[in-house]
């Protein structure tokens, strides 16, 4: 393929891995050479030559797996594989609910089998949010974990989101306002019972 490219092997083999030193007519005629071959990149091989697996996971750190039917956990789902796309990476789905499967995810957690792993919905003070804390991979949480440093998570505001409501109805005139916050296990809960104190 470089031959027929007219460049040299580690130009060829630069320009398939995309990398950023590689000049766009050199890149061009890379992938035109290719595929005139028929050339598909031997995955192994790529994940040796880069220590890339080409894989990320998803975890669901939940015990109901109902949580699958949310809409919101669909669009998280469909945004992400969007992204990964991009970025030529492929998505493994995790539910650990069972025990086997929570062993499994701490292995995973463990070990460079994965390039990245998003952790949802965990719960409480749960050992996994410890391990992921000293994970040998990438780990970005779905939601701020209740206890563990979390240096990566993403979001959203929901204490501000609560107080902000709260604000709204007492400007409306209502004096008797009720929480519903979520399970206290979950961040996201706690920090909506904060930001809702009622009059």
């Amino acid at each position: 393929m470089a031959r027929r490219a007219g460049v040299s092997r580690t130009v060829a083999s630069r320009a398939m891995n995309n990398t950023r030193d590689v000049s766009a007519a050199k890149r061009e005629a890379v992938r035109q050479a290719a595929q005139e071959l028929g050339y598909a990149p031997n995955s192994s091989a790529r994940a040796l030559a880069t220590r890339r697996v080409g894989s990320v996971v998803l975890a669901v750190v939940d015990e109901e797996p109902a949580l699958f039917s949310d809409p919101f956990f669909s669009q998280v789902v469909v945004g992400i594989t969007t992204v990964l796309a991009r970025a030529e990476l492929d998505l493994t789905l995790m539910l650990a609910s069972s025990l086997s499967s929570r062993e499994r995810l701490e292995r995973l957690l463990r070990s460079p089998d994965t390039d990245g792993v998003m952790m949802m919905a965990p719960r409480g003070d749960d050992p996994l949010v410890r391990v992921a804390d000293n994970s040998a991979v990438p780990v970005v949480f779905g939601g701020r974990p209740l206890h563990g440093r979390a240096e990566h998570y993403i979001d959203v505001d929901n204490r501000g989101g609560a107080r902000r409501a709260v604000e709204h109805l007492v400007a409306a005139g209502r004096r008797r306002i009720a929480e519903i916050s979520g399970p206290m296990g979950l961040e996201a809960s706690v920090a909506r019972h904060r930001g809702s104190p009622t009059p």
